[in-house]
């Protein structure tokens, strides 16, 4: 780039590769979840009623928001009915990332989860969300769960995360939350290290 004079958006680097995030992985695996439990296992609405409450931001029906919030499994818990949909998602994302790259383009797309700690601002835009989320809350970060959602353990959350299909995206940050305790002294560097 120096030796040519030519800066990186011009075409003066060899590789061309942008990182492309995605955000609220967790938030759209919870939710795909919960339109499954809600419209096709419970039978407790159809799918029209399901984006009348949505679109609605629940009003009136606020107990929904709350019982689906809390009672549905939600990924991070080692639930397989729950993580396939880490999958799905992957592979739609992915799939739209792989549309945008091509020989013809300078700058080819690598696909990540990635919230760039502005999950807060992203869920500001976008609408409530049949796993119980609110329009306006916040969105689940990286590729972490929905906070405090994961309710089953590190082990538990660690084997949700590792269902999402790192063969095709290039990861992305995941918060781990530990008490000081569970990693003090020799004992602590072993459970680190088994985990």
């Amino acid at each position: 780039t120096i030796e040519n004079g030519i800066n990186s958006f011009a075409g003066g680097t060899k590789y061309h590769k942008i990182v492309t995030q995605g955000s609220g992985l967790a938030t759209a695996v919870d939710a795909l979840y919960a339109i499954e439990q809600i419209c096709f296992v419970k039978k407790e609405m159809t799918l029209a009623e399901l984006a009348a409450v949505l679109k609605t931001d629940y009003a009136g029906r606020e107990r929904l928001s709350e019982r689906w919030k809390n009672k549905l499994a939600k990924f991070g818990n080692d639930i397989d009915e729950v993580d396939k949909y880490a999958k799905v998602v992957t592979d739609i994302f992915v799939r739209g990332v792989e549309a945008n790259n091509g020989e013809t383009y300078l700058y080819q797309l690598w696909p990540t989860y990635s919230s760039d700690r502005d999950f807060t601002t992203m869920g500001r835009y976008v609408g409530a969300t049949p796993d119980g989320r609110r329009a306006g809350e916040q969105l689940s970060e990286n590729q972490s769960p929905t906070n405090g959602r994961d309710l089953s353990g590190l082990t538990a959350m660690l084997n949700s995360v590792s269902r999402v299909p790192f063969n095709r995206i290039t990861g992305g940050p995941l918060n781990l939350r530990l008490h000081p305790s569970a990693v003090e002294g020799e004992d602590g560097l072993s459970v680190m290290c088994a985990l």
